[in-house]
């Protein structure tokens, strides 16, 4: 229970910083965003079912449509 708010702290901050952007950093997809990815794939469901962080689903949704990242998710 500790980690998981623990992560959703985290999750609200880049839903903050997502707020009237496209990826984390502005317009443009930085490391930051392929970073944050994988692990956000993996708590997507927890994610998802705290609510209220519209944005990075949002960023979510954007980065999960990317080809390069459908092609990667082929792979694994």
């Amino acid at each position: 229970e500790f980690w998981e708010k623990r992560l959703l702290d985290y999750v609200r901050v880049f839903d903050g910083r997502l707020e009237g952007r496209d990826y984390l950093m502005g317009p443009e997809l930085t490391v930051a965003d392929i970073a944050l990815f994988p692990p956000a794939s993996l708590r997507m469901p927890l994610i998802e079912k705290a609510g209220g962080c519209d944005n990075f689903l949002r960023w979510f949704k954007t980065m999960s449509a990317r080809p390069g990242v459908q092609k990667g998710l082929k792979l694994a």
